[in-house]
């Protein structure tokens, strides 16, 4: 198969960010020599942002084509949503747009926010690896309103509206994407020195490219929150498996261990 382009299906919080800055922007200029676009913006500016790898997509079908080449990471259904969760938090306190301090993200909190948009989360990922309206694919979750009255961290951005919220999730069809992707790792394969090489290899072999000595770096960590590890150590075991339980797709990919990329 001969694919013209590289399209990260960049799933929030799963080391998507990591993933590009460290692994796919070292390698851009070698593929873009090699007639793979990794355009990181379309053609319009913000209202096409981001053909590969730029700002989160869902399934957008104008780039899910025959001849691309798709890269998606995947994370433990419960760290991602805590850490979704302590992520939107923070920025809302760092850019002033919050009245609470750091020690106002707490389990209670968590909960708190969960269950007002508990239909939007519910098997996130999942959602993300499928869902596609042609008005409203992208998203930018970096827009904060600031929070609530009742200590809830808001959310705007375009994807969070009732269209993604209530949208019909078929295993079969989530599963029949996944097997589309032609990458698809969990989170911490990222973070791993000599697997991080293997990707790169594996990337450049797929795409029927000469063998490549590029240095993968790591210096961006990306949106990488330590609170967010800190909060999770204070749920209990029945939380973090009520949280499974809540995601059942989500997670039964998580646990699916051979749907993923062994080297």
């Amino acid at each position: 198969m001969k694919y013209n382009r590289f399209f990260n299906l960049h799933i929030p919080k799963t080391g998507g960010t990591y993933f590009r800055e460290n692994i796919l922007k070292p390698m851009e200029p070698y593929l873009n020599q090699n007639g793979i676009a990794t355009d990181t913006r379309g053609e319009g500016g913000e209202g096409t942002f981001a053909r590969t790898n730029t700002f989160h997509w869902c399934w957008y079908e104008p780039y899910v084509q025959d001849d691309s080449y798709i890269f998606t990471s995947f994370r433990d259904p419960a760290e991602r949503l805590v850490s979704n969760y302590a992520w939107k938090a923070l920025r809302a306190i760092s850019y002033g747009l919050s009245p609470y301090k750091e020690e106002d993200i707490t389990v209670e909190n968590f909960y708190k926010w969960l269950d007002k948009h508990r239909d939007v989360y519910t098997d996130f990922q999942s959602k993300n690896l499928v869902y596609y309206n042609p008005d409203d694919s992208i998203y930018v979750e970096a827009v904060h309103k600031g929070w609530e009255k009742d200590d809830i961290p808001r959310i705007n951005s375009f994807l969070y509206n009732k269209h993604f919220a209530d949208y019909p999730l078929n295993k079969e069809e989530v599963f029949s994407n996944i097997k589309r992707v032609n990458l698809f790792v969990k989170d911490t394969t990222l973070l791993k020195e000599d697997q991080q090489i293997k990707l790169r290899d594996k990337i450049i072999n797929d795409l029927g490219l000469p063998p490549t000595n590029i240095l993968i770096t790591n210096k961006v960590y990306g949106n990488y929150n330590p609170i967010s590890k800190e909060l999770f150590k204070k749920f209990t075991e029945k939380q973090i498996e009520e949280i499974y339980q809540s995601n059942p797709l989500d997670s039964e990919i998580w646990f699916t261990s051979n749907l993923f990329y062994k080297e």
